[in-house]
């Protein structure tokens, strides 16, 4: 059986102006590339058209395998509400963006799969959770620190990059 560990639930990001809806997923993707996440796996996608703007909501899963048996992953979901098409120009070039709300949140996770090796018995069960608490935390926590970071750092560049629209 699978058991997957939540590290960091739902790492909010708003922002409301001007950027790129395109650019703003295919900034997701370089990093997804540069960390070594191989795996993307749509969940949802939703456009829409409305007299107030488009709206888009988007959920998708990054996946990093580690090992055989262990994976990180990141699940990103986007809402952008009110999203309008707008000509900007700036040093004599005219590109055309979007303005709008975006509301985006990142939760990362640690997901193992040692197949119910220790959950057969009873038994089992009592050592497993006493050497998960006492003697395997320390090491089992190196990857899950590494989800935190994982997190932090695709933040900080969505952050970086949403900052780049301010005129």
């Amino acid at each position: 059986m699978v058991e997957r560990h939540m590290i960091v639930d739902a790492f909010p990001l708003s922002y409301t102006g001007i950027f790129s809806i395109r650019e703003l997923f295919e900034e997701i993707r370089a990093w997804r590339k540069e960390m070594g996440y191989d795996h993307r796996k749509d969940l949802s996608h939703d456009e829409t058209i409305t007299e107030s703007g488009k709206n888009v909501t988007a959920q998708f899963e990054i996946i990093k395998q580690l090992t055989e048996y262990a994976w990180r992953i990141l699940v990103i979901d986007i809402r952008i509400t009110g999203a309008k098409d707008i000509d900007v120009e700036k040093a004599g070039i005219i590109r055309k963006l979007d303005h709008g709300k975006l509301e985006l949140k990142i939760t990362g996770y640690y997901q193992t799969d040692l197949e119910n090796k220790w959950e057969m018995k009873p038994a089992y069960m009592v050592i497993k959770s006493i050497l998960d608490k006492y003697l395997l935390r320390p090491a089992t926590s190196a990857p899950e620190g590494a989800v935190g970071g994982d997190v932090s750092s695709l933040h900080l560049r969505l952050k970086a990059f949403l900052n780049l629209f301010r005129y």
